[in-house]
Order: C-alpha cells, then sequence, then structure tokens
C-alpha cells in the first residue's frame, strides 16, 4: 500500500534524476552554448525560449536537438492537446523533433530578433537518444566552425537530466580543461498522496 514514504521516496528520485543546478534560466548567467534536448515535455523548450526573447545574449549558441524515435509520437500528442499550438499539428506531424520544437520557437517566439541580436541557432535532427544528443551537438558546433564552448548549460527532461548530462561529460572528455556542464531541468517532479483515494 503506497503512504507518504513512497510519495518521499518517489520525490527523492525525480529530484536526483533532475539534478538541478540552474532552478530558474532566464536568471542564470550566460553561456557559450544552450543545448535544448527533444522532449514531449514543451515547458522546456518555452523556458528556453523565453528566457533567451528577455536575453538573446544568455548564449553564443541554442542548438535544439532530437531526431525521431521512440517517444517522438508523444511530442505530438502534447502539441495536438495544447491549444496554443494544436493549429501546427498536421505541420509537424512526422518531423524530428528539433524541427517540431523549431517551429514553435518560429511561430510563437521572437526566433529572428533572437538570432540578429547574435545567438547562432542550430538544429540538430538526427539523435534519438540522451547519448546520440551529446555526441550530434558536438559534431554540429564543429561542423559550423564554432570554437568548443567553455560553457553549457543542459535542458532536458527532469527525468533523464542527470544521465544527459554524463553524456556530455563524456563526449567532451578528451578536451582539457573539459567544458563546464549545468544542468537546468526547468522544473522538478513531485508527487503526494491524497487523502481520499476517491477523488481518483
Amino acid at each position: 500500500m503506497a503512504t507518504s514514504n513512497t510519495a518521499a521516496d518517489i520525490n527523492l528520485i525525480a529530484c536526483f534524476l533532475a539534478h538541478e543546478q540552474i532552478q530558474d534560466l532566464s536568471q542564470a548567467p550566460p553561456t557559450d552554448c544552450i543545448v535544448l534536448c527533444g522532449s514531449a515535455i514543451l515547458h522546456c523548450a518555452e523556458s528556453v525560449f523565453s528566457a533567451l526573447g528577455k536575453n538573446p545574449n544568455l548564449a553564443k549558441s541554442l542548438v535544439i536537438c532530437g531526431g525521431i524515435g521512440h517517444s517522438t509520437k508523444h511530442l505530438y500528442t502534447t502539441v495536438a492537446q495544447t491549444p496554443r499550438y494544436a493549429a501546427l499539428l498536421a505541420e509537424i506531424r512526422g518531423l524530428p523533433e528539433s524541427r517540431v520544437l523549431d517551429t514553435i520557437f518560429e511561430r510563437f517566439y521572437d526566433r529572428a530578433s533572437i538570432a540578429r541580436a547574435g545567438c547562432t541557432i542550430l538544429i540538430e535532427d538526427q539523435s534519438t537518444n540522451c547519448g546520440g544528443n551529446a555526441v550530434e551537438t558536438r559534431k554540429i558546433l564543429e561542423a559550423q566552425g564554432i570554437p568548443t564552448p567553455k560553457s553549457f548549460i543542459i535542458v532536458q527532461d527532469p527525468t533523464m537530466s542527470i544521465r544527459t548530462l554524463a553524456a556530455f561529460r563524456k563526449t567532451y572528455e578528451d578536451i582539457s580543461p573539459p567544458p563546464a556542464f549545468k544542468a537546468c531541468p526547468t522544473f522538478v517532479p513531485e508527487v503526494r498522496m491524497l487523502e481520499d483515494v476517491s477523488l481518483l
């Protein structure tokens, strides 16, 4: 039977997985590169786009990454169920996750002004997992002739945040000194027990 201890245990695991190092992206110090990893949690993308809208100098580069993977269908569903974005469904269905998020960025935020202010926006649409996010991000930055960033902020689904951070550290382990990586899951999930289960 679930108890209040069960909820506390779940929240402890959620906190560990999220590995929140930056709580509010809009209050973060400037960084060389923000990496937005595709997921069905649109709050992550919205936090990045809003923060850059308020301060385009927050990052020299933004990499939006994510191809078509096992959970991409959930992103399409989330778009369809979000009134603000639902009209995009026919257009984004079948696209890689990064392209879906970039479409939202372009249509609902001032992407062009952010780019004009000097933030280089790159779309990585091949990766299908956390390790791939890291490897393909490095590839696209190098292909564009961008020097190895000294600092990264990684924005990822909080249930995969710590593993993605580890993947980036592994991918750049040959660099000395290594870049500084900070995780910003944008929120940490929390559950609580309902006293009256009849409410479920």
